[in-house]
């Protein structure tokens, strides 16, 4: 694959920028979602959090497309709460205002985050957060904000009110290369997970840079490194 110059970077955000210590965010997030629903529509906690699982599985499934994944879930878990879209999304509003905030204090950065999104910003390259969609677009900045880097001119940040599709799905991917006004080969995806950020990106035709945490020794990318620390020692040697 030739590369034409690299203009646009996609980063991914959890487990690349930052990553979390009470082990799975996405489960974590779900239960804390799901107490929340759970007191103020008076359902079991369980049962919520089984419609929240549903929502998810179905987005990732089958992608709404014709409208934000945000809209989407909320369609799915207000149908199995037996309330309405409104009043289910007001609910929601409060979570991310009040709720969401407990997962502060086991968000922390990781080694080289601010260094490698100063060095690409001092170069001029446009930046994309490209996190997994399935949250409002407050709680991606949130976690952006808890390790220091929401203060920046970012083309794009994917969050659920504006991507229809998630990962790994190709519709994901080239939405933001049109909102950042970008090439396929002219764009660079960094992330941690083979599955949802190397193979679509590659197979999209961009340049992949694979944090590989793990060690692996499988040749998955264009560039495979340990850490941000790492790629920070020989990024100006790889993206030119």
């Amino acid at each position: 694959m030739k590369f034409k110059k690299i203009t646009t970077v996609l980063i991914d955000l959890d487990g690349t920028l930052g990553y979390f210590t009470k082990g799975d965010l996405t489960e974590y997030l779900a239960k804390l979602y799901a107490t929340k629903l759970a007191q103020e529509f008076n359902k079991p906690l369980n049962y919520v959090l089984g419609i929240i699982f549903k929502a998810v599985s179905e987005v990732k499934r089958n992608p709404p497309i014709n409208r934000t994944i945000a809209y989407a879930m909320l369609e799915i878990i207000a149908d199995g709460l037996n309330t309405t879209v409104n009043a289910l999304n007001s609910v929601t509003d409060k979570f991310y205002a009040i709720e969401f905030d407990e997962l502060k204090q086991f968000y922390k950065p990781v080694d080289g985050a601010k260094d490698i999104i100063n060095y690409f910003f001092s170069k001029r390259f446009k930046v994309a957060i490209a996190t997994e969609p399935l949250v409002k677009r407050v709680g991606v900045v949130k976690r952006l904000a808890w390790i220091g880097l929401d203060s920046y001119p970012y083309c794009f940040i994917a969050n659920a009110e504006e991507c229809r599709a998630p990962k790994p799905h190709k519709t994901y991917f080239l939405d933001i290369l049109e909102k950042c006004d970008s090439k396929p080969e002219e764009s660079v995806m960094i992330g941690d997970k083979l599955e949802n950020d190397i193979f679509p990106a590659r197979e999209l035709g961009m340049m992949t840079i694979y944090i590989n945490k793990m060690a692996e020794t499988e040749d998955v990318a264009n560039i495979s490194v340990n850490s941000l620390t790492e790629l920070l020692k020989i990024i100006e040697i790889i993206i030119k």
